[in-house]
């Protein structure tokens, strides 16, 4: 999962124009996205 998350982390990162500072913004999105798309699946 934390393979899942990092991929998710760096995507929002390039979508965003590769901004500094905002890591752990897009850590905590992505783990958020992946955490949603884990729980719609099992559904």
């Amino acid at each position: 999962m934390w393979e899942r998350i990092a991929n998710k982390a760096y995507e929002l990162w390039e979508q965003r124009g590769r901004p500094e500072g905002q890591d752990m913004q897009n850590w905590l999105e992505a783990e958020a996205i992946v955490m949603e798309e884990i729980h719609e699946a099992r559904e």
